[in-house]
């Protein structure tokens, strides 16, 4: 059994050091796309997406650079293998959506919808998502480093067997989610709601994190412990 000061220094060796990098993009500077377009070509610079609402489009092996996908929906469409690289959402509907290997470097998701959103393998850094819907997502074997999610719902949803790096989760409601073979070293958990979350017997995904005494109720079943209320 690891010593209370060892489990703080990989807590501190883990946690967040810096935020994520914000998106390198101008507004001003973007120019409109008509939704047409992005059948057209593989590769959209500085490019604005505004009230598109498209139902099970390919999209796949595209990148898309310095741009912004405001008060647009895309349920159901195949984002595989596609890159963002200083991106923007705003607003967006992705549920069902497929990024099975796409990659998100700088970017950010405000009040977007990613319910049942396939992420599997998916590779993310320097990514903000906040005020958004994660529930049912499915994001195992992914690779997210430094990372910040605040005030998303990330209930039912599966981290399995993820790299999770310099990353922070705050406010964040996580019932009935799994981490099964995710390490959660370095988080700070002590804002969010947690029920019913899946993980290994052992419970060595919890080593390293921070978490509050009201919030250890949800896995005293798993030590054999009865919580007296």
């Amino acid at each position: 059994m690891l010593s209370q000061k060892l489990i703080l220094e990989q807590y501190e060796k883990a946690r967040q050091k810096k935020p994520p990098v914000k998106p390198r993009l101008k507004i001003d500077r973007l120019k409109p796309l008509d939704p047409s377009e992005l059948f057209e070509g593989e590769l959209f610079v500085s490019k604005a997406v505004t009230n598109a609402k498209l139902t099970d489009a390919n999209f796949s092996h595209r990148s898309f650079c310095e741009s912004a996908f405001t008060n647009s929906s895309f349920q159901e469409c195949d984002f595989s293998d596609t890159s963002f690289e200083d991106v923007v959402f705003s607003g967006c509907d992705f549920s069902v959506a497929d990024f099975t290997s796409a990659g998100f470097k700088r970017c950010a998701f405000d009040n977007c919808k990613l319910t049942g959103t396939t992420l599997f393998e998916s590779y993310f850094e320097n990514v903000v998502i906040q005020n958004s819907l994660l529930t049912f997502a499915t994001c195992s074997q992914s690779k997210w480093k430094n990372i910040s999610l605040a005030k998303c719902d990330l209930s039912e949803a599966d981290f399995c067997a993820m790299q999770l790096s310099s990353a922070s989760i705050e406010d964040c409601k996580i019932v009935c989610a799994s981490f099964f073979k995710t390490s959660l070293a370095g988080l700070d958990l002590t804002t969010c709601t947690i029920e019913g979350v899946t993980i290994s017997d052992s419970m060595s995904e919890l080593q390293g994190c921070k978490m509050g005494t009201n919030q250890l109720a949800t896995f005293a079943s798993m030590l054999g412990i009865v919580i007296e209320e």
